[in-house]
């Protein structure tokens, strides 16, 4: 689990010859500039320090060899909306209920159709695009043509597949993978154990008396209620 740099103590660490190397990373102007950093950044922009192989947001490191005081569970937030911006003189303390309500009053936070994700939908991962995804839309088309033969459980074709149960659940019942065509049958419940064709050739079977409930019950692996539910019409009544 990555570590929260909030509760990193940067006091910890503070020398006077860290404090030297890390203002010299910062592009420290007059008392009004933003002061810039100039090294490496985080996917969201802030400027990244590194110390003891830890890596710490640059404006709080910033905010306290300036001040002297650790910030705690508090966000380091800054007045100017400059996340390179190193100057103490912009930086100031809050909750993160605060930077929300300071981010919303200053139009940082657009919602509907002005939210980026709206207006350029082509930015959002999906499918075989998301960085960690283990399926492929020809696997999760496999996937869900195996299913609607209704000869295959989702354990099955997970199995044979190699692909995470739940992972593949989710792609059957179009929870993920929505850009796909969806599957002709509806999932089963999780914990059935039965497939469709499974159920045709029991009820078959109690026709033409090939069977016992207990029998086919000990057979199918599954209970003796779920053969004599089968049997008096209480589950799967779509199955001919």
């Amino acid at each position: 689990m990555a570590r929260d740099i909030r509760r990193t103590p940067i006091l910890d660490i503070m020398t006077s010859d860290r404090v030297l190397s890390f203002w010299n990373k910062v592009a420290v102007g007059s008392i009004d500039d933003c002061w810039h950093w100039k090294f490496a950044t985080n996917h969201g922009g802030y400027g990244m320090a590194s110390f003891r192989h830890r890596n710490l947001a640059a404006h709080r490191v910033a905010f306290v060899f300036a001040n002297g005081a650790e910030p705690g569970e508090l966000n380091v937030c800054h007045r100017c909306d400059n996340r390179l911006c190193c100057n103490p003189v912009h930086l100031f303390l809050g909750t993160q209920d605060d930077n929300m309500k300071d981010a919303a009053m200053k139009g940082r936070m657009p919602r509907g159709d002005d939210h980026i994700y709206r207006k350029r939908p082509e930015l959002i991962a999906r499918g075989e695009g998301r960085r960690r995804g283990i399926l492929t839309d020809e696997l999760v088309g496999k996937a869900r043509s195996m299913y609607d033969t209704g000869e295959y459980q989702v354990k099955d074709i997970a199995r044979e597949l190699g692909i995470n149960r739940e992972t593949l659940r989710q792609a059957l019942v179009g929870l993920t993978w929505t850009h796909l065509v969806p599957m002709k049958a509806k999932i089963r419940h999780r914990s059935t154990k039965l497939t469709i064709v499974q159920v045709k050739e029991i009820k078959r079977r109690l026709v033409d008396g090939t069977g016992t409930i207990k029998g086919m019950a000990r057979e199918y692996g599954v209970r003796y209620q779920a053969i004599q539910a089968i049997k008096r019409g209480r589950s799967w009544k779509g199955v001919a």
